[in-house]
């Protein structure tokens, strides 16, 4: 008897200061979820205007559960971020009046979280709460005249029963639109408000089983649920793969290759939802939040300073990493319509020590492509090789099998310099291989450009024919 008169008596101070109060909440347009839930004490509750005001004209279309045609319809509903899965809005009874979702208003609730949230496993956890508890607005000071009614939703727990069942509510994928079902529950005046009819008719026969908090066996059921409306864009997500690294005998910095999958279940077929771009944040310790103590605080990629890179590509090279480092990186991508994943943790990564960078000089200069050699000329080639990060050079392997070229005597292709000569005129490929004191080994392999030797030339005295010709005629009469 308390219940009810505490229930009849906020559904008159409704009645009384209901238009006034509706004038006080704001709600927000574009929400996501639509429908109605149901409670055996305060009866239908609607998640959306449009339930009512279909045309979103204002005024009620005098539809099934609602006002008579022509009231004024205040716009609001309930809204769900599919990226953070937060709620946010105001749905409506029209015997105890606004219910808000919005986190600003939860605080202090019973149990936390107070959040009203979608977890990524479509189940729904946190409170609402009955606005009509507090003198005006939904936050402030409570009603003296509730009769000690907190007004709290909770959205998912622990029934008190001996042997406790956990109840709450969920998103259901499969219909289409998806649906949310089960169970919310608040003490005193609401008691248990079901989010869709087949809590208690999963038959779909319209009529109730009778099991649980539902009405008795056989009594009539409407159709009636709470559901996402129209095309629900689902954010998409990366999944990061192992690090892959390149050839670190050339690069300034290492060759790191940050690679990750993106994937949306609105992609499909592929190229439907696309990746449109991404952010790569990487840092030297595992704490990749900002962190105003951390004196190297994340870069992006590829360049230091880049945050969202529209791209589609799904591999970054970061440029101008450190050598000898342990790294850790995320990943963030988002779709063709500007929808973002959350971050990806991928797999931290070493970079190895600087190599070697080979070369080697002809001759003393550094471009022997340039030098003028020719066949049969001794060469000198000079190891010029630099090591860099304290290492030192190890050992060095000369190769001349690509070309005409022999060592001259007395050097061996583990020296430095040897002199080598060309039998050929052509292009000579010469290669040098380094190795550090890290065992770091690179290979550079250059050109030299051999020339025929010039002819050689005899000088002979101007008079020299006419006395070979005298002595050839003077052959001819000798007996």
């Amino acid at each position: 008897m308390k219940k009810f008169i505490l229930l009849l008596s906020l559904i008159t101070l409704l009645v009384i200061s209901g238009p006034l109060f509706v004038k006080e909440v704001k709600a927000g347009t574009g929400e996501n979820i639509s429908g109605w839930a149901w409670s055996e004490n305060i009866g239908w509750v609607s998640f959306n205007s449009l339930n009512c005001d279909g045309d979103g004209n204002g005024f009620s279309d005098g539809t099934p559960n609602c006002p008579p045609a022509g009231t004024t319809i205040a716009n609001y509903g309930v809204n769900v971020d599919f990226l953070t899965g937060a709620f946010s809005g105001y749905a409506w009874s029209e015997n105890i009046g606004w219910i808000t979702f919005n986190s600003s208003e939860l605080g202090g609730c019973p149990t936390l979280p107070c959040e009203a949230r979608l977890a990524v496993d479509n189940t729904v956890s946190g409170w609402a709460r009955a606005c009509a508890v507090f003198l005006t607005g939904c936050s402030g000071a409570l009603d003296p005249n509730r009769g000690g009614w907190e007004g709290w939703i909770k959205l998912r727990g622990l029934t008190t029963e001996a042997i406790p069942t956990e109840y709450g509510v969920s998103r259901n994928t499969i219909p289409d639109p998806d649906e949310f079902e089960g169970w919310a529950w608040s003490d005193n005046v609401i008691s248990w408000i079901s989010f869709n009819r087949l809590n208690c008719d999963p038959g779909g026969d319209g009529s109730s089983d009778g099991i649980g908090a539902c009405p008795p066996l056989g009594t009539p059921i409407s159709d009636y649920k709470v559901f996402i409306t129209g095309p629900v864009n689902q954010p998409p997500s990366a999944t990061a793969l192992p690090v892959t690294a390149g050839d670190y005998c050339s690069p300034p910095s290492p060759p790191i290759f940050l690679n990750w999958a993106y994937s949306d279940p609105d992609d499909v077929p592929p190229g439907t939802d696309p990746q449109s771009a991404y952010q790569v944040q990487i840092d030297d310790d595992s704490n990749l939040d900002p962190d105003p103590l951390d004196t190297t605080p994340p870069r992006g990629c590829p360049n230091p300073t880049s945050e969202k890179v529209l791209s589609s590509s799904e591999t970054c090279v970061p440029i101008g990493l450190s050598f000898n480092t342990t790294y850790f990186w995320r990943v963030m991508v988002w779709d063709s319509t500007d929808t973002p994943s959350p971050f990806a943790v991928g797999p931290s990564f070493a970079t190895l020590s600087r190599h070697p960078s080979p070369n080697f000089a002809c001759n003393g200069q550094d471009d022997c492509s340039t030098v003028p050699i020719s066949a049969e000329e001794i060469v000198t080639l000079e190891d010029t090789s630099t090591f860099f990060g304290g290492a030192v050079f190890s050992s060095r392997l000369w190769d001349l099998s690509l070309s005409s070229g022999v060592l001259e005597p007395g050097f061996t292709i583990a020296d430095s310099p040897i002199e080598v000569t060309f039998a050929d005129g052509a292009a000579q490929p010469v290669t040098l291989t380094v190795t550090d004191s890290n065992g770091n080994s690179c290979t550079t392999t250059e050109t030299i450009n051999v020339s025929l030797p010039l002819p050689e030339w005899r000088e002979i005295a101007p008079t020299g024919w006419i006395e070979k010709l005298f002595a050839a005629l003077l052959s001819l009469f000798q007996v």
